[in-house]
């Protein structure tokens, strides 16, 4: 259940998103920038990767990590690195 509900609030995030692309492409709205801690945000990306990936049989493991913090929109550099990870779990 609580898996359901993460799952949940991530596709809420992804149309939220979607709309977000759609303002900043008219012009309307500007990307909001903050403080993110790069390491921490791959680090839950990696578990969840890995989490879907034992259905499969694979495994996605994070081998070495650095404290590192990055200016951007958390959920827009979220959604990348899992699109990332997740092609490489459907490719393997």
């Amino acid at each position: 259940l609580e898996r359901i509900k993460r799952e949940t609030v991530r596709l809420n995030s992804l149309i939220e998103q979607l709309l977000q692309w759609t303002r900043l492409e008219s012009g309307a709205s500007q990307l909001p920038r903050e403080k993110i801690q790069l390491d921490e945000l791959l680090q839950d990306v990696v578990s969840d990767t890995d989490f879907e990936g034992q259905a499969t049989q694979r495994k996605v493991v994070l081998l070495r990590s650095v404290p590192c913090a990055v200016q951007g929109s958390p959920d827009l550099l979220q959604s990348a690195i899992e699109n990332i990870l997740r092609n490489a779990l459907r490719y393997t």
